[in-house]
């Protein structure tokens, strides 16, 4: 048994299901069912899997935001000579959440691809020409898988409310404040592992000061430094001795190498 899997036994409950990204997911899950694409993301089952259906759910917002401001209020902004098109747009687009592109571009749309992302993010007039227009409507054919397209990038975008603690080469640790978890994240865009933090053992978790002692977490997990990554925890008063010292002795007696002794056996 893996820690990861030990303390999905021993974690605490969290208020994750009365969280904002609980509710919203709850609110606006409807927008998924119409595309095909989306299918598979309508029960997500863990955080994560909520973040990911956000993500998507985020950006069908936008598209259908994006045409119409920019098909009705910017055409007709210009029209009567209060604003030109492109100016409305730039002010009107400044809410929504993107991922930024190490180039500068801003991404609104993460299930299309970059070249159709830039009408989107500036180039709103093809939305009035062949064949661009038929996107306005039936889009499910050219639809690209979006973690697979922008990788573990659009983890750590406007898109989520998770954050970033750590990274590596692509890889990113992101903590969930609202499941107390760390997620591990491949480069690929893909769940590596999740880390329930603040154990049933941990007597009056504190969560004051908390960043820091996550990074310290993620940069020994990145290094590969097995016993930096529990004494991060331990000292870090992210999991209880009673966790630790119990899934080691589980570890043992399966032959695997548990956690280092990181206190005074009493």
């Amino acid at each position: 048994m893996s820690l990861f899997s030990y303390l999905e036994g021993v974690k605490r409950k969290t208020a994750f299901d009365r969280g904002s990204e609980a509710l919203f997911f709850g609110e606006n899950s409807y927008l998924l069912s119409s595309h095909e694409p989306f299918q598979p993301y309508l029960h997500p089952k863990t955080p994560f899997q909520v973040a990911r259906s956000n993500i998507l759910i985020r950006a069908i917002v936008n598209k259908r935001v994006i045409e119409r401001l920019y098909l009705s209020r910017a055409i007709l902004a210009e029209k009567e000579g209060r604003l030109g098109k492109e100016e409305f747009m730039r002010e009107a687009v400044l809410e929504l959440p993107f991922l930024l592109l190490a180039n500068g571009e801003k991404v609104y749309v993460p299930f299309f691809s970059r070249a159709l992302n830039r009408i989107y993010a500036g180039d709103y007039g093809k939305m009035e020409r062949m064949p661009y227009k038929r996107i306005l409507g039936e889009f499910d054919s050219i639809v690209v898988d979006p973690f697979d397209y922008w990788g573990s990038a659009l983890f750590d975008s406007h898109f989520t409310r998770l954050v970033k603690v750590a990274g590596k080469d692509g890889a990113l640790a992101m903590y969930d404040y609202d499941a107390e978890r760390l997620h591990f994240i491949a480069p690929e865009g893909r769940l590596e592992a999740t880390l329930p933090l603040f154990d049933r053992f941990l007597h009056n978790p504190a969560r004051t000061h908390l960043m820091r002692r996550l990074e310290d977490v993620g940069a020994a997990y990145f290094a590969n430094d097995r016993e930096g990554f529990y004494k991060a925890l331990y000292e870090g008063r992210l999991l209880s001795r009673e966790a630790l010292l119990r899934y080691r002795k589980i570890a043992l007696r399966e032959g695997k190498e548990g956690p280092p002794l990181l206190w005074e056996e009493r």
